[in-house]
Parts: structure tokens; C-alpha cells; sequence
């Protein structure tokens, strides 16, 4: 084997860690991890201890059989610092045995807490159709210096949740699972 043979391969060799390195540096993933809370008033178990127990909301005392009251903490867990995410926080019907469930809806407004000032979060609400609703957020920055942002609704239906982040190499992860 000659010199320049192994120089060659030395060099092949270096250039295909670099290339691995690149790779693995530029798709890195961003994750950010959501906590959520939930605290239901007029279920089973309220009306039975209070049979005459009721819920009325708005101005005009709008009554209603149960209200769920959500709260989302958004916060970055690890990877690259993450700027001008959309988050999507789907509500999805809880099927009963039929395979229907209740339609989901809003109950009052949206509240969104930012960690600070400095950044910002809106949210939107949508829906489409029956089987699904939810509020789409528009978060300015995510990335270990920054605190936790909080969203928070009510519904009047119990709902399954869903998070997603739609920004390139992210993911959305429940804490503690």
C-alpha cells in the first residue's frame, strides 16, 4: 500500500465523521414538554352528593350540566433553542360505548400566560366540524432561559387533549410520561 493510498483513506475517513456530525448537529430535536390540569365541576360525583347543584356562566347565567377547566404549562425540555412556534392544543370528544361522545366546545375565553414580558404567546381558537376543536398558539420563543408559558380554557364537555408543535425537528412530549 502506498502513502498517498492512505492518505486518501485518512481523509475519506475524517470526512465521513464530519459528515455524521453535521448530520446529527443540524437535526437535532428541539423538545418541548407540557404538563396538564384539569378540574371538573358537575360531574357524577358532585351531583349525587348535590343532587340540586347547577352552573351558570356568562352574563346572561347560561346553565349547564358540567364544566371542565383546563390548564396547559408549555416549556422547553432540551435541544436547540426554538423561535416562532405554532402549538396546537387538540380537544377531542371522549367516545362513549356507541363510539359517539359529546360535542366540544368553548366556555368563555382563552387566558394565555406568558413567562415575562419580553415574550409573547397568542392563541386562537378553532373548529372543525363535530369531532374536533382546539386553539392554535403562536409562541415567540422557547429555550432554557425562558420560564413557562400557560394556556388556559374551559369547556363544557370532558374532552381528550392533544399538543403538537409545528416547527421543524420539534416534539411535543407530556412530562412524566
Amino acid at each position: 500500500m502506498e502513502k498517498g493510498d492512505n492518505l486518501a483513506g485518512s481523509h475519506r475517513l475524517r470526512r465521513a465523521r464530519w459528515s455524521l456530525f453535521n448530520n446529527w448537529y443540524v437535526n437535532r430535536l428541539t423538545v418541548i414538554e407540557y404538563s396538564l390540569n384539569r378540574t371538573a365541576l358537575g360531574t357524577t360525583d358532585q351531583t349525587t352528593v348535590l343532587p340540586n347543584f347547577r352552573i351558570q356562566v356568562g352574563d346572561d347565567n347560561r346553565s349547564l350540566q358540567s364544566l371542565y377547566i383546563y390548564g396547559i404549562k408549555l416549556q422547553y425540555s432540551s435541544g436547540p433553542e426554538l423561535e416562532n412556534a405554532r402549538v396546537g392544543i387538540g380537544l377531542h370528544p371522549i367516545l362513549n360505548a356507541n363510539g359517539w361522545g359529546p360535542q366540544i366546545g368553548f366556555v368563555g375565553k382563552t387566558v394565555v400566560e406568558k413567562p415575562s414580558e419580553a415574550f409573547g404567546i397568542t392563541c386562537e381558537p378553532f373548529e372543525i366540524g363535530r369531532d374536533s376543536s382546539g386553539t392554535t398558539c403562536m409562541v415567540r420563543r422557547f429555550n432554557s432561559h425562558v420560564g413557562a408559558y400557560e394556556v388556559s380554557f374551559a369547556t363544557s364537555a370532558d374532552a381528550k387533549i392533544d399538543v403538537s408543535v409545528d416547527a421543524k425537528n420539534t416534539q411535543a412530549r407530556q412530562a412524566g410520561l
